[in-house]
């Protein structure tokens, strides 16, 4: 409601103004008062304006420091949300990726980097788990730190980045069968799926894509604007250094061309069958 009153409150002061501007012009029995009250509301609406600026400058000093909180706490949970993809992108798949986050997520990266991604390959953590758990941690992870984020720091946030957390980490379809990676496979062994992992489970929809486009826009705004308060900020990561892979570079976790071919003509054959036999 407070939304569309922004909206509505300036339209209907200039239709006003506009009033009085045809009454000053057009008429002669309410020239004077046309001027008069066109020059009152143009008043009015220069004094809304200005208080308006005045009350938001002193709303944003008095936050500042919880803004930079917050900033400082949803930039760990993006970094390492986005992290995850650079990191099985890097070992997964041989183009060279865009240089920007957004054209990272726009060309489709996260899918490819978990299309090529197989069950085999091994995380460099410890202590040792298999891709679909450590991906399936991930996801819990991901959800348990925006909860935590969205308790503590809910009051001092914009609604619409309040709402964007809620939407990608706790209402998302995609984290939700993260979270049971492990459960997913086991059970369908015997199905003639891809080895990769999302091929076969979820390829991250329009919404979920467009959320964490978002979501890394207001990061690096916000960044923008925080520094003016304090210099010592986190970055927010991009995918411009996974371009300093060499020539020797092993792509641990990337299942080969050839199998995943094999796999996806299996796989339609599989949807075939199935299909006829409904």
């Amino acid at each position: 409601m407070k939304d569309r009153a922004k909206y509505i409150l300036p339209i209907v002061l200039i239709l006003l103004i506009g009033l009085g501007i045809f009454a000053w012009i057009k008429t002669d029995s309410l020239s004077d008062f046309g001027l008069n009250f066109a020059t009152e509301i143009i008043g009015v609406l220069i004094t809304i304006y200005i208080v308006d600026y005045l009350l938001n400058s002193r709303e944003k000093a008095r936050l500042a420091p919880m803004r930079v909180i917050v900033f400082q706490e949803v930039s760990v949970l993006f970094n390492r949300h986005i992290g995850m993809y650079f990191e099985l992108y890097s070992e997964s798949v041989k183009e060279e990726p865009p240089a920007t986050t957004k054209r990272f997520i726009e060309k489709n990266c996260i899918y490819k980097a978990l299309l090529y991604s197989t069950i085999d390959g091994k995380p460099r953590i410890s202590p040792p788990q298999t891709m679909t758990q450590y991906l399936a941690s991930k996801a819990v992870d991901f959800e348990n730190r925006a909860e935590k984020i969205l308790d503590k720091y809910s009051n001092y946030m914009f609604p619409e980045i309040a709402n964007l957390l809620h939407q990608m980490y706790v209402e998302s379809p995609f984290i939700s069968v993260m979270k049971i990676l492990p459960n997913i496979v086991q059970s369908r062994l015997h199905l003639p799926y891809p080895k990769s992992l999302v091929f076969h489970l979820s390829n991250p929809d329009e919404k979920y894509k467009t959320n964490m486009i978002k979501l890394n826009s207001w990061l690096v705004n916000e960044r923008k604007e925080l520094l003016k308060i304090d210099s010592d900020l986190r970055t927010i990561t991009n995918p411009e250094y996974l371009k300093n892979r060499n020539d020797k570079h092993q792509f641990i976790y990337r299942l080969e061309k050839k199998d995943l071919e094999e796999q996806i003509k299996k796989f339609d054959e599989w949807k075939i069958t199935s299909a006829n036999n409904v």
